[in-house]
């Protein structure tokens, strides 16, 4: 008889898993620009009490990604176009434009300029250890010569994910 030498090998690999809490956005303050005047632009600037203003709730120090949807967005070619429908049953159309700095999350309630981001593009931000970060918006509203009267309104979504 032949004897069969034989070889093996093993290793152990762990299975982990980290729960975080479960995420919430909720939404403090609408972005109000009031009283606009034909021809004349009017820019709401994210620290202004006018400001739209969101809460994210998650697991502090934990990373999240901030992409907001905003009002009919639409897509020309690499422009992008946003805009607010007249109430009542209108059909006018106001501009309304956000420039680079007009979105900033902070770690507290109050504003300061240190996370300035464009709110057409999605930005990583850390919850804080409160377990909550603060998000806010302004923009400008362009109303033309002739721009109808009436209210306007459009809706600024804010879409948090943890990475």
């Amino acid at each position: 008889m032949s004897a069969t030498a034989q070889n093996s090998a093993n290793d152990n690999a762990s299975a982990t898993a980290t729960v975080l809490k479960a995420m919430s956005v909720t939404q403090v303050q609408n972005l109000a620009f009031g009283n606009v005047f034909q021809g004349t632009n009017k820019s709401v600037d994210p620290s202004s009490s006018s400001a739209g203003q969101f809460t994210v709730a998650g697991t502090g120090g934990a990373g999240v990604t901030l992409d907001f949807t905003l009002p009919n967005e639409g897509v020309t070619g690499n422009t992008y176009t946003y805009q607010l429908d007249q109430g009542s049953g209108g059909t006018a159309k106001l501009k309304i434009t956000f420039a680079a700095d007009d979105a900033n999350w902070e770690d507290g309630a109050s504003y300061n300029s240190t996370n300035e981001f464009d709110p057409a593009s999605t930005v990583g931000a850390t919850i804080d250890t409160n377990d909550e970060i603060y998000v806010f918006i302004g923009g400008t509203v362009q109303p033309t010569a002739t721009q109808a009267e009436g209210s306007y309104t459009g809706t600024i979504t804010l879409t948090s994910t943890y990475n």
